[in-house]
């Protein structure tokens, strides 16, 4: 039996996602709307690009996505807003159990720390 493992599978889509430019177009923008435009280029810098060139359209990377990370987005999404505000909804949620698992592993380490093999007794 396969098991899947969440972070895992984020970990795979925050890596999939590094250095990915999307190309969003002017129509795009507009109706993502000015404030969450702004919010998402502070958050996601480097992530988009108004050059068709120089970026992939959202519709076709999240076309790919969905077929390598089916347990992260839906299938029901389909017009370009949507599926930019859900893509980086994710990799909110990326870099949030990274950091969680960060944090808990320094937690671990902190704990062994204080701990002494001659405090203890191996019989």
């Amino acid at each position: 039996m396969d098991y899947i493992v969440i972070p895992d599978i984020y970990e795979g889509f925050s890596s999939y996602m590094l250095g990915k430019k999307i190309f969003i177009s002017r129509d795009l923008v507009k109706s993502l709307g000015k404030d969450t435009w702004i919010c998402l280029l502070k958050e996601f810098v480097g992530s988009f690009t108004t050059d068709r060139r120089k970026g992939i359209a959202i519709d076709c990377l999240y076309d790919e996505m969905k077929s390598l990370f089916p347990f992260l987005l839906s299938e029901d999404t389909t017009n370009q807003e949507d599926q930019l505000l859900e893509t980086f909804e994710v990799l909110r949620q990326a870099r949030k159990i990274k950091k969680e698992i960060k944090e808990n592993a320094n937690n671990i380490n902190y704990q062994f720390k204080g701990w002494h093999l001659e405090d203890n007794n191996f019989g």
